[in-house]
């Protein structure tokens, strides 16, 4: 691996799991065997590095569509065929641990509204609901991951299949009071 990629693969794994403001630069480059002069280099700084991480994090194929029925499949396909790479966090950690950071926070929460809010509210056509659904695989993947709950299905089984597709039904299908985005 290059100097730079090495950068950004160790900054993912500790900045997106720790947090931005709970990682040290010095760390970063003591994880990839780098002179932190390279991330000046490199990025200009560790927001740069940090920065850089987010290119493309927030681009999931599951969000190109205008139908509910093809979104909830394509979620549903996403996640059971999901294989992350090796201790690198996903998108989600990213948000989890990054998005109330006072640096980095206003960065990740920009991402996230731009490339899975704002989808997800033109699908669903309410910024309520879609807030709901993205609540719902958030939540998911805690309980799941972190948690370890026992009532959630194993992953890639037909419940939790049935689990998930409910609970996304559900955030669907909560009351508003604002009027549809269509």
């Amino acid at each position: 691996m290059k100097t730079e990629e090495r950068l950004l693969h160790h900054a993912r794994c500790l900045m997106w799991v720790r947090g931005y403001s709970a990682v040290s630069l010095r760390e970063v480059c003591r994880a990839a065997d780098v002179d932190a002069s390279m991330v000046k280099r490199h990025f200009g700084s560790k927001r740069g590095l940090f920065e850089a991480t987010l290119e493309g994090a927030f681009d999931l194929p599951v969000f190109e569509t205008n139908d509910i029925a093809v979104l909830k499949e394509n979620i549903l396909t996403f996640i059971e065929n999901f294989k992350p790479e090796e201790n690198v966090p996903t998108v989600l950690w990213l948000i989890i641990m990054n998005a109330s950071d006072p640096e980095v926070g206003e960065i990740v929460r920009a991402g996230q509204y731009e490339h899975m809010q704002r989808p997800l509210e033109r699908i669903v056509g309410s910024p309520t609901q879609a807030a709901y659904f993205l609540s719902v695989l958030m939540a998911t993947t805690l309980a799941e991951t972190t948690l370890k709950l026992p009532g959630i299905a194993e992953r890639g089984s037909a419940a939790y299949r049935a689990q998930l597709s409910h609970m996304m039904d559900a955030a669907l299908s909560c009351p508003t009071s604002e009027r549809p985005l269509r």
